[in-house]
């Protein structure tokens, strides 16, 4: 079931809801990496965010925690339709300016994956169940890269690679021209080729001049 804030919720107020996160993070040799994440927009004071995150695969999420409020008004991860979602809440509008949400999250095993901030949401209280939204459905996509994996490195030795098989073909096609000029070299001038038929006609054609030679009339 989703965790929300509040039971009911009205159309978002005014001021634009937007978020900045990171565009790849390295896991440490723990597997483990700290996921910043900025929401700004808005001149309304609030009292609370819900976050939906989407989890690519060997990803989980150890923490996540605010920089506003306090431990004790953070709901923690849960899962629902494909999603995990956790919300900072408070029981007023306490909240002003923007904030920043750190998901601590771990990577298992060596291949890199991702995590998806599919959708903010702010709230801001106008009365008891009664309650705006403002909503950031800009999708942001973070690589999370194995430890000891760098991206670069890997391009550089796909490259290398790749020079590494063309100098080889390059020697080897230099070998081929040096080995038939040699044999160039070593065949006999004015040698002439015949085929199978023609060499046949001559074994013939000396043979009778033999005959006629030992021929004593």
């Amino acid at each position: 079931m989703t965790t929300l804030l509040l039971p009911i919720a009205a159309a978002a107020f005014a001021g634009e809801l937007t978020h900045i996160a990171p565009g790849s993070v390295t896991a440490g040799g723990d597997g483990s990496a700290d996921i910043e994440i900025t929401v700004s927009g808005g001149d309304e004071a609030y009292a609370g965010a819900q976050f939906e995150l989407v989890l690519g695969e060997g990803i989980t999420i150890e923490a996540v925690s605010f920089d506003k409020g306090n431990k004790s008004g953070v709901i923690p991860p849960t899962y629902a339709r494909g999603s995990y979602f956790f919300s900072l809440f408070a029981g007023a509008n306490e909240f002003e300016g923007d904030f920043t949400c750190t998901v601590t999250i771990s990577l298992e095993g060596t291949e890199s994956s991702w995590v998806k901030v599919a959708e903010i949401q702010r709230y801001h209280l106008l009365g008891p169940g009664n309650v705006e939204t403002a909503i950031d459905s800009t999708e942001s996509l973070i690589e999370v890269r194995a430890a000891g994996s760098f991206a670069p490195l890997s391009l550089l030795t796909h490259n290398l690679l790749w020079v590494a098989l063309i100098v080889v073909a390059a020697a080897l096609a230099v070998a081929l021209l040096a080995l038939r000029s040699h044999m160039k070299k070593q065949a006999p001038e004015g040698t002439v080729t015949i085929d199978r038929a023609e060499y046949e006609l001559l074994l013939a054609q000396r043979a009778e001049g033999d005959r006629k030679n030992s021929d004593p009339g």
